[in-house]
């Protein structure tokens, strides 16, 4: 039987030689598939029209992205998020899963969700920071010949079990500020004193 003997000279000379090919390996796959796509990137948050003072301020912008080549269908937008503090522990803990199922639960039993419970005297559904902090820029796409699929783009598995209404669901709306909820390392003090009642 071949039992070679592991010394750190053909330990070393071993993971040189596999490390050479993985790199030959990925460029070989990159230059096949670099010239498929084609990437174009705008920031509109420093655009003089563009600039917000306040959260929920309703400001519509107009920004031109220019293809320099022809794209073939499917063509796909979407957009990054800078100083969006989701690893924060505090708003990594706010949520209820059972409640995300679509089970009614009673404001007692939401205490995973606080900092955000409630919004006057209903219940939140879904409660919780991650529930309830939404990037609500509507990007929409205005150009000759080309419509933007915005229905079906979800996973059947996050509309059908993961992520349900519960029953008798209502829509409510709040223009409440809560990017500062998150950041209190204490309980609910920081929120009641702002005026969010958990």
């Amino acid at each position: 039987a071949f039992r070679p003997l592991m010394t750190s000279h053909v330990v070393m000379w071993g993971l040189l030689a596999s490390g050479l090919v993985g790199i030959a390996v990925g460029l070989v796959i990159r230059g096949i598939h670099s010239n498929e796509v084609f990437q174009r990137k705008v920031k509109y948050h420093d655009l003089d029209d563009c600039k917000i003072s306040r959260a929920n301020q309703g400001k519509v912008c107009n920004v031109t992205i220019r293809a320099t080549q022809r794209m073939n269908s499917p063509v796909y937008v979407y957009y990054e998020l800078e100083n969006f503090f989701q690893n924060h522990e505090r708003y990594l803990s706010s949520y209820d899963s059972e409640q995300l199922l679509g089970r009614n639960k009673k404001k007692g039993d939401l205490s995973s969700c606080s900092p955000l419970k409630k919004n006057d005297s209903k219940v939140l559904s879904p409660c919780g920071l991650i529930a309830n902090s939404l990037f609500n820029d509507v990007i929409t796409l205005t150009a000759p010949d080309l419509t933007m699929k915005e229905n079906g783009i979800a996973w059947n598995s996050d509309l059908n079990k993961k992520f349900k209404q519960p029953d008798k669901f209502e829509w409510t709306k709040t223009t409440a500020d809560v990017s500062d909820c998150y950041k209190s390392p204490c309980d609910d003090a920081l929120c009641e004193a702002e005026g969010l009642k958990t």
